[in-house]
């Protein structure tokens, strides 16, 4: 797995500054803490649900799938029966478009000078100013992974928000109108968290056939401790553990994981079926290096959160490095995802 620090990095870009530097970065485990595990973005990545833009013309556009609207019946025949009439499956179109989130960083035009002349390559207060804004556009895309999309003028990242509905407009199609595209929600009005709620939660989704191994509950750090309090006589631990920040906290009826998630509301907690999520992101690698990185990438597996650089010039006497991310996450059926919402706090 390639992996690349942060340090190197800033280096790596202040060596290559320019219009565009084309390579797409990544960082990939735990060891250089630039993804939190216990984020929207930890999780995926720790399902393997990171997709970086393979280096094919199809990653330029939208995510967009086939969604089956009607489940075909079979039928029970004997030697002198005709064969049955042929049933043709529809589809709807699910689309979802990339979204860019970008943070500037100034640079003035003495300090452009002494990058042209082999000098400040280890400016250590741009270096840090570069990584600051680096982790700016990971926390903005992680607040979006939260969120139904609409903030900013539909600008910010379509996240679970957006698919974690009865009556929203997800990926084009309407769930008012569309049953086999409705999460399923249950509302606790103001109740506190319980394990009848969970279980009505849960039992739904079972009978959805939708809990497998990639499914978590995520949950923030209030309904988290409430959730501990309810079910820590029947946590699992490593050998050895005692304590409950070392188990694994989870549905005793239908063993589905409880996870600590920061992002998501103090009053709810959402059902999702990981991997049946794909954060993307575009590789930035232009057109014409497409054959190249598709070499590359045969050899080697990137796995992360790629950024993009692009020198943006300002009247006056300096300039703007933009680091940006264009992001867009897909969830190919929102009818198997849920959430527990209006609990009490």
């Amino acid at each position: 797995m390639a992996t690349l620090n942060f340090s190197a990095l800033t280096d790596l870009i202040l060596e290559n500054y320019g219009p565009t530097v084309i390579q797409s970065f990544s960082q990939t485990g735990l060891k250089n803490g630039m993804i939190d595990p216990d984020s929207i973005i930890g999780r995926l990545q720790d399902a393997g649900r990171l997709i970086v833009g393979p280096g094919q013309n199809s990653d330029r556009y939208a995510k967009d799938w086939g969604v089956d609207t009607a489940a075909t019946t079979a039928s029970t025949i004997d030697g002198s029966d005709s064969f049955p009439t042929a049933q043709n499956p529809t589809f709807d179109d699910a689309k979802i478009e990339w979204k860019r989130v970008v943070a500037g960083v100034q640079i003035d035009n003495l300090t452009m000078q002494a990058f042209r002349n082999g000098r400040g390559l280890r400016n250590d207060a741009l270096a840090g100013d570069i990584r600051r804004k680096m982790t700016d556009v990971l926390q903005k895309v992680e607040a979006g992974l939260a969120s139904d999309g609409t903030g900013n003028s539909g600008k910010d990242v379509t996240g679970y928000g957006a698919l974690l509905s009865t009556s929203n407009t997800y990926a084009g199609i309407d769930q008012s109108a569309a049953a086999y595209w409705r999460a399923n929600i249950v509302d606790a009005s103001s109740g506190s968290l319980s394990e009848v709620l969970l279980n009505s939660l849960c039992g739904t989704m079972y009978d959805r056939k939708a809990i497998d191994s990639s499914v978590e509950i995520w949950a923030n750090r209030v309904q988290y401790e409430k959730a501990v309090a309810l079910f820590k006589d029947s946590m699992r631990f490593a050998p050895g553990g005692t304590n409950e920040s070392f188990g694994t906290l989870f549905v005793p009826q239908y063993g589905v994981v409880i996870r600590k998630v920061h992002s998501i509301p103090n009053d709810e907690m959402w059902f999702i079926k990981r991997n049946e999520s794909e954060l993307r992101f575009l590789d930035h690698v232009p057109a014409s290096d497409m054959q190249r990185v598709q070499q590359l990438q045969d050899a080697e597996s990137y796995e992360g959160f790629p950024f993009g650089f692009e020198l943006v010039s300002k009247d006056g006497d300096y300039n703007y490095l933009a680091v940006k991310a264009y992001v867009n996450l897909a969830q190919a059926t929102p009818f198997k995802c849920g959430a527990l919402i209006n609990l009490a706090t």
